[in-house]
């Protein structure tokens, strides 16, 4: 089983993957990595995080599609965590493979909340200081596009807004059964 751990950055995507992975022992793939090194070692392949979310995931999709493909024979049960897809992809992903998915956004956010939740890839530096003011309502805007495109596609999504810790057991509850 592939398990697609999708949604906004910030939210707790990382976070679900290692309950995985210590629970579980479901080893677990950040997309950041591989859009980072597609980044770097392709740059005509238009493939980036300095981009809107979605053409990211637009661009992306078909490096995770054959990622999911070639693995799929190779390795029984394996994570993949990011915000480098959308439901759209995950719908489409499922009728191609035995895959399931979940998204997270965050309906309400703010800057000492994202600050204190950071994950372990800390990219929150790197950002000026008129970028990391905007990043709560970024977070916020996306979290909401993802949460419509998850009721269209009849996906799961959870909102990390309120009872963040109960709410992330309950997707982790989710994915495992």
């Amino acid at each position: 089983m592939t398990y697609l751990i999708g949604g906004a950055p910030r939210v707790g995507k990382s976070k679900l993957a290692q309950m995985l992975l210590k629970r579980q022992k479901i080893a677990f793939v950040s997309l950041d990595s591989l859009v980072h090194m597609l980044k770097q070692a392709a740059p005509n392949l238009n493939v980036t995080d300095e981009i809107h979310y979605i053409q990211k995931a637009e661009s992306f999709y078909p490096f995770l599609k054959e990622f999911i493909f070639v693995n799929k024979y190779g390795v029984k049960d394996y994570c993949i965590e990011g915000d480098a897809f959308l439901p759209k992809q995950a719908f489409e992903l499922n009728k191609l493979f035995e895959v399931k998915s979940v998204f997270l956004g965050i309906s309400k956010a703010n800057l000492k909340q994202i600050l204190e939740n950071q994950g372990f890839n800390d990219w929150l530096g790197d950002l000026e200081e008129s970028q990391l003011q905007k990043l709560p309502e970024k977070i916020m805007e996306m979290s909401e596009y993802l949460k419509k495109e998850c009721q269209k596609y009849n996906l799961k999504y959870f909102d990390l807004a309120q009872n963040y810790n109960q709410t992330l057991e309950q997707a982790y509850d989710y994915l495992i059964l």
